[in-house]
């Protein structure tokens, strides 16, 4: 498989996983449990199929901390540093935040 095909896979996956009501994440830790039926890659890695935990770290300085845990959430299999996405400036308004 090659790694358009895995990408391709992992987009349509989440995208299809959005719109299941059982995939919600939790309030604090935004933990949300994902089963892929197909490898993942992931920044470093390829993950098997399976069932994974993601969570935001519980760091009162940075919420970009993305944990990736084992489905049992005994085994973190990374930390991976996140982008926040920012609503671009509205229409004219040349200012932009830092």
């Amino acid at each position: 498989m090659t790694k358009l095909q895995m990408k391709a896979m992992l987009f349509i996956g989440l995208g299809a996983l959005a719109l299941l009501p059982g995939a919600r994440a939790s309030e604090r830790d935004q933990k949300t449990v994902l089963t892929f039926s197909g490898p993942v890659e992931i920044p470093g890695q390829v993950l098997p199929a399976g069932t994974y935990v993601f969570k935001l770290l519980d760091s009162g300085s940075n919420r970009h901390i993305v944990q990736i845990f084992s489905k049992d959430e005994k085994t973190c299999i990374q930390h991976i540093l996140c982008n926040s996405r920012l609503p671009p400036p509205p229409f004219g308004n040349n200012h932009h935040p830092v």
